[in-house]
């Protein structure tokens, strides 16, 4: 052979090959054919085709059917199916197009079909070819061969795609399963007969013996475990669109430290499945330590839980699952919590316990023998519906401070959507909101592992998630339900808030001020900036501080009710030109410093402004550092300063007055007085504009209140007049 002539011959088939290519190419695997069924009812009825779509399709009108009637071959793309579109996952069902035939369709599955042909109207043994740009793509039966008698003659019956075949352009009688000729007569519906086609099952895992392993995100729409074990990887997820059933093996869910495997189960679902759920030690050392925990699985006692888990964290009578309570006077989160023993004290028996409450947060441990957790069997099933029904409650009456919180967790084994980034819509903060949760606290509160809580909402930056059983808290304002629904379920997200607090300021405009002492971090406060926000109370956005003796916090630059703020959300128009009142809780000879952590709001200059001692400290270029030499609270004193311009301690001395009346208290606070040249002059009218109180308040102590014993329920109007500061505010009586 010539070195021509082979040259030729490479180039011919460098040619075939991308002929093929290319003819393949063409085609879509999108859309494949899945069922077929000629129905015993009158006429034959119902006849047609299930077709299943692999992924989304934008545009079906690239699709058609075509039968081919008693060998005769092919006829062609006979219908064309319209402008729709179909989701992955998605089951069509097209069938004949007589007047009654739909009835027929209906009464024989319980569901109507979605199109209609006369292409249709075929006898089992005829063809049924699927065409994507007038190509065949799929075919069931052979269009050149009478049926008749042929293993895949279905006549009165069915045929239907074994799982994880096709399409096949050219006839595969191996790729299917077979009902037989006759197989359906006498019968009136699909599900009660003897012969029972399995509509919409193609898309189906069986697990009978041995040990399946998800290790990727998968999608089934049936899920059928009978015998050995399926388990799901810790960075994996299984989404059942139909229905999941566990009758005789095991179903694992696997988790770690920073990866938590999910399950969503969109139909119905029986049997157990076992999460294996990461939960931190005691870590009795005096590191971090403990973890809040919910059931992800429905049905379990405590009681089992405890027996079926050696490394609970225990300690003499008491076991590591504490119940947390806010009725009761002691206004400490620890206080609050109470634990299961052996002996009836704490919050009771063990044995007696009950099963673990949906939706309910609780503290728990491993035992500190372990390095930094480990993993704990909850048994039970899947919930499948929503739980709306959670109650909340707030007690600030009796507990001021930690008397608005309450311990929830995410009850289902998958991740939820926790703020609108995570979905515009379907997430936990925007289905119950300022309807059922505390306006200045709409946030999720998880545990840093250290001992101190973080706020997440929209102004997070970025997604959150709730993970498997994560258990958080959550502030109330008054007796509410809260709701946990399945549209909030996603696939998505990879840990829990002990690692999502994390120290990047992902895409937004943010501040990050923290509190030191020495080089131990106590406090942080972040500022937030998007367009359309305001300097009042934003809801979903600003975030009161898990404890509001927190030794940094913020203040509202406007309307402030004297919640202190551990995120502070203002509009972008703000973040080069505003004051913000700063709120330091520090005890006398106590040195600490104030850092600048991060900034990603650009060339502003951040300053921080000690009234009384009359200075400015540029943030951006070195700490303030101060040791008090009497106990440092509530705002006033403090101001933060964005601005564009270098100031000079010439150039400000902040004077802002402030007052707020909280709805339990039966006072009103007025701070700033120190910042004063002269005393305040305090009135109050009520609705009708008489006065009700004229009073003088000096400027040697900053922050004092005023008694509102005595006055009646209703809305009255506080006017501070100091100098050339007036502060004007409506406060509400109750």
């Amino acid at each position: 052979m010539s070195l021509v002539t082979s040259f030729l011959k490479k180039i011919s088939s460098y040619f075939l090959l991308v002929l093929v290519l290319n003819f393949y190419s063409g085609f879509s695997q999108d859309l494949i054919i899945t069922g077929v069924y000629d129905g015993p009812l009158p006429g034959g009825t119902p006849k047609g085709v299930e077709l299943y779509a692999t992924a989304a399709i934008a545009d079906l009108s690239a699709y058609g059917l075509g039968s081919a009637n008693n060998g005769g071959g092919t006829d062609g793309e006979e219908y064309t199916f319209p402008s729709d579109s179909a989701s992955a996952g998605d089951y069509i069902y097209v069938t004949t197009a007589a007047s009654t035939d739909e009835d027929e369709f209906l009464t024989w599955f319980g569901f109507n079909a979605d199109y209609t042909h006369s292409a249709m109207a075929i006898n089992g043994d005829d063809a049924i070819e699927l065409f994507y740009n007038s190509s065949v793509i799929d075919t069931y039966g052979d269009p050149d061969t009478d049926g008749t008698g042929e293993a895949w003659d279905h006549l009165d019956g069915w045929a239907y795609r074994a799982d994880n075949t096709g399409p096949d352009a050219s006839w595969v009688q191996n790729n299917w399963t077979y009902s037989g000729a006759n197989a359906t007569d006498g019968c009136s519906t699909n599900s009660g007969c003897g012969s029972t086609m399995p509509v919409k099952t193609h898309n189906k895992l069986t697990v009978s013996a041995g040990t399946e392993t998800i290790s990727t995100d998968k999608n089934y729409d049936v899920v059928e475990v009978t015998g050995g074990t399926l388990s799901i990887n810790n960075d994996a997820s299984l989404t059942v669109k139909m229905s999941f059933s566990n009758s005789g093996g095991t179903v694992n869910l696997n988790s770690n430290s920073s990866n938590f495997a999910s399950i969503i189960v969109q139909g119905t679902s029986s049997g157990d499945i076992v999460y294996k759920r990461w939960v931190a030690d005691e870590d009795t050392s005096g590191g971090t330590g403990w973890d809040l925990i919910g059931s992800p699985v429905a049905g379990q006692s405590i009681s089992s839980f405890v027996s079926a888990n050696s490394n609970i964290a225990d300690y003499d009578v008491q076991y590591a699952i504490g119940v947390f309570s806010n009725d009761g006077t002691t206004d400490t989160a620890a206080a609050m919590y109470t634990n299961y023993t052996s002996d009836g004290t704490g919050a009771g028996n063990i044995s007696g316990a009950g099963n673990f409450t949906a939706g309910q947060g609780y503290a728990m441990a491993t035992d500190d023998t372990a390095a930094d957790g480990s993993t704990m069997d909850f048994t039970g099933t899947i919930r499948t519906t929503d739980l709306t029904d959670f109650e909340i409650d707030n007690n600030t009456s009796n507990a001021a401070n930690f008397g608005k919180f309450n311990l929830v967790a995410n009850p289902f084994p998958s991740y939820l959507n926790a703020n609108s980034d995570a979905h515009a819509t379907k997430n936990f903060l925007t289905v119950n909101g300022t309807a059922n949760l505390h306006d200045t606290y709409v946030s999720v509160y998880g545990y840093d592992g250290d001992g101190g809580f973080s706020p997440y909402n929209n102004s997070t930056g970025s997604a959150v998630y709730i993970a498997p059983g994560q258990g958080f808290f959550l502030a109330a304002d008054f007796t509410a339900d809260i709701s946990f629904t399945e549209e909030m379920q996603t696939v998505s997200g990879g840990d829990d808030f002990n690692s999502q607090n994390g120290d990047v300021l992902d895409d937004v405009l943010q501040v990050s001020l923290r509190l030191y002492h020495g080089e131990e971090e106590i406090e942080e406060t972040r500022l937030y900036f998007e367009d359309g926000l305001s300097l009042g109370l934003d809801p979903g956005y600003d975030a009161g501080a898990f404890d509001q003796n927190s030794a940094l916090m913020t203040r509202l630059i406007e309307e402030d009710e004297g919640h202190g703020l551990a995120i502070n959300a203002m509009s972008t128009e703000d973040m080069d030109d505003v004051v913000i009142p700063l709120e330091i809780n520090q005890t006398a000879g106590q040195e600490f410093r104030i850092n600048l952590h991060a900034s990603s709001i650009g060339e502003v200059n951040i300053y921080l402004e000690d009234t009384e001692l009359e200075t400015l400290t540029l943030l951006n270029e070195e700490d303030f550092v101060f040791t008090p030499t009497s106990d440092l609270s509530d705002a006033g004193r403090f101001y933060i300063h964005l601005t564009a311009d270098t100031l000079s301690n010439e150039e400000v001395n902040t004077s802002l007055l402030n007052a707020y009346k909280k709805v339990d208290n039966n006072y009103i606070t007025i701070e700033g007085l120190a910042t004063q040249a002269t005393s305040t002059q305090v009135s109050l009218f009520n609705i009708l504009g008489t006065r009700v109180m004229d009073i003088s308040l000096d400027n040697t102590t900053n922050t004092q209140i005023i008694s509102t014993n005595g006055l009646s329920t209703g809305i009255y109007v506080l006017k501070l007049i100091s100098g050339q500061d007036q502060l004007t505010k409506k406060l509400i009586i109750k």
